[in-house]
């Protein structure tokens, strides 16, 4: 074996003393744990975690440290993540062996494979031959692993690179708990630029997690596929030094992306066309992960989206306080969103998506009949739209009800059902209009 870089060796040493073997190969904890030690740099800090992040150390740990693969498996490593590193990095051969031989040094009790109790190896018998070993390049296109076949010894399976938990481990920087609830996960097709591309199938839901040649690489992929993402309903975006987060809602699904540049460039994108915004957020949350500050959607309190952009554009609810309609409130009745709005100025708005075209007829009908209003009060009944000459949005009346007295405003968008109807304790129907009219 090639002589371990005696800094790193020791900083690696102080890791496992401290937080235990596993941090070993952990890029995200490896990361947090070389930070908190003594006598090592940033600079190595970094390189120890691109060795992790390229998945090479639990092969390393797991050779015979007294047998003569050991050298075979560095030198394989050490092409492996100088290649991950891509031609821009200053990285030197030598300076990665030392790193990697490091990793194959270090005492991780409990990590690497013991040949008996007291980690010697056991007597082979006469002319058991060493029959193969393996080593496949890892960082995104392979696995690094070493198959011994020693003796009656069984030999252990391949790992699947694609199974739910392998694909977890590569993609750890991205999440704690990323893959938490997969089904399945699949290779993809990848593009230039992109290293790997995996699916991951969830429950109404899916995962695309990708791995690219370069950080630059994956900044000009991340800014190209915002910009060309349809007009959303609502959206909001984040991005930092070393990260970014981005969620939008379209009128047929949304989606969540997030990425990060360290220990190696990678992103993840979830979409759906079954859940709203605030589901996939959550969804999100429960992936632990922490590459950028996520923003707060838009219109938190609306589990619509159009319901949130036919409030905003002809409402305008700057400084309202906004609530779900609970359930059992009749403003809920055939419904599949309800928030009640109290505005800056007092007037109450009640924002209604329906579930069925009827049901819009219902309420429109309603709104526009003298049914329940104080004589002579009802007026305006008609078509409405954002601008004098555009195409009418929907219906539009204005009356008093009987029950209440308060002036109230009623319109509706037919694409979307969505309904608003505002109110006023102390406006007129005459100063309840100009305000809708602003």
């Amino acid at each position: 074996m090639g002589p371990a870089d005696p800094a790193l060796l020791q900083g690696l040493d102080q890791v496992v003393a401290r937080y235990g073997p596993g941090a070993l190969h952990d890029p995200v904890a490896l990361r947090a744990a070389l930070r908190s030690v003594d006598g090592i740099t940033a600079d190595d800090v970094e390189l120890l975690t691109a060795v992790a992040g390229c998945g090479v150390v639990r092969d390393l740990r797991a050779v015979d440290p007294t047998g003569p693969v050991l050298d075979a498996v560095i030198d394989t490593a050490t092409r492996t993540v100088c290649a991950g590193a891509g031609p821009a990095s200053d990285l030197t051969a030598e300076r990665v062996r030392g790193a990697v031989a490091a990793f194959a040094a270090v005492d991780g009790s409990g990590f690497r494979v013991r040949w008996d109790g007291a980690g010697a190896r056991p007597r082979r018998r006469r002319r058991v031959a060493l029959l193969a070993v393996a080593v496949l390049v890892a960082c995104g296109t392979a696995a690094l692993g070493a198959v011994l076949l020693l003796g009656a010894a069984p030999v252990p399976a391949t790992p699947d690179r694609f199974a739910v938990d392998q694909v977890a481990l590569r993609y750890r920087a991205l999440g704690a708990t990323l893959l938490d609830g997969a089904a399945s996960c699949a290779r993809g097709a990848p593009q230039p630029g992109r290293t790997e591309v995996v699916s991951c199938a969830f429950d109404r839901w899916t995962m695309t997690l990708t791995s690219y040649d370069t950080a630059s690489r994956l900044v000009e992929e991340r800014d190209r596929s915002l910009a060309e993402a349809p007009e959303p309903l609502r959206s909001a975006r984040s991005v930092e030094a070393d990260g970014a987060f981005a969620m939008a809602e379209t009128g047929t699904g949304s989606t969540v992306y997030w990425d990060t540049t360290l220990p190696r460039p990678v992103s993840a994108r979830i979409a759906t066309e079954q859940l709203g915004l605030l589901d996939l957020v959550a969804r999100y949350d429960d992936r632990g992960a922490a590459t950028a500050t996520r923003p707060e959607p838009p219109g938190p309190e609306f589990a619509s989206g159009e319901l949130w952009r036919f409030t905003a554009e002809s409402v305008g609810i700057d400084g309202a306080r906004c609530a779900p309609v609970p359930a059992g409130d009749p403003a809920r009745a055939g419904a599949v969103d309800a928030v009640r709005c109290t505005l800056p100025n007092g007037v109450t708005a009640e924002l209604v998506q329906l579930a069925t075209y009827d049901r819009l007829i219902g309420r429109r009908t309603a709104a526009g009949s003298d049914a329940g209003k104080v004589p002579g009060t009802l007026r305006g009944v008609g078509t409405w739209g954002f601008e004098e000459g555009t195409a009418g949005r929907g219906q539009f009346a204005e009356y008093v009800p009987v029950a209440g007295g308060d002036a109230h405003i009623y319109w509706d968008d037919e694409s979307t059902r969505c309904v608003a109807l505002i109110s006023h304790p102390d406006l007129t129907q005459d100063q309840l209009l100009d305000f809708w009219r602003e």
